[in-house]
């Protein structure tokens, strides 16, 4: 039986961080102008649930996207910068995803992660896109050199929910 008032709409479902980023990539915006896609309590349209980081403070619960600037090894973890740095509070944030080696060890794809991840790190080559779901970004204090910082940091749970595209840059 077919419902030709869903015709226009369609709801689609997903846990697949990576199946959503890949169709919001791949497909135009007339594509996805009538595709509705639910992440945890919220339905939006397909275009609207994608937010840069630099307007992260606009709402909670989305997916979040920026460039990195740079990618650290701490130990057996990283650390991901990110080029925004958004407004936050009156300020320019320093905005970045810590991953611990705790983190990593428990994630399934833990192999083929780090050597992603270690593959990346001191490349001028690549610009690498990051996407991320299921956290916000908190502003933290760190102490450094008897200085306080305020920097926007973001926790991730789960690994699945942070996904890394690369892009080739043309200009070398």
């Amino acid at each position: 039986k077919s419902d030709s008032s869903s015709t226009n709409k369609q709801k689609y479902k997903t846990s697949s961080l990576e199946h959503v980023v890949e169709t919001w990539l791949s497909c135009s915006k007339d594509d996805l102008k009538y595709s509705l896609l639910t992440i945890g309590d919220k339905t939006k349209w397909y275009r609207n649930i994608f937010k840069e980081i630099k307007y992260f403070a606009d709402e909670e619960g989305l997916i979040y996207w920026g460039y990195l600037k740079e990618i650290k090894a701490y130990g057996k973890g990283y650390a991901f910068k990110f080029e925004d740095k958004p407004w936050f509070k009156g300020e320019e944030r320093y905005f970045s995803i810590y991953i611990s080696a705790k983190q990593i060890d428990k994630y399934r794809k833990k192999n083929l992660f780090r050597s992603y991840i270690d593959s990346l790190i001191d490349r001028d080559d690549i610009k690498v896109r990051c996407f991320f779901v299921g956290a916000y970004p908190r502003l933290t204090k760190i102490k450094h050199n008897g200085k306080d910082f305020f920097p926007l940091k973001v926790e991730i749970d789960n690994l699945d929910h942070l996904l890394l595209r690369f892009e080739e840059d043309d200009e070398g």
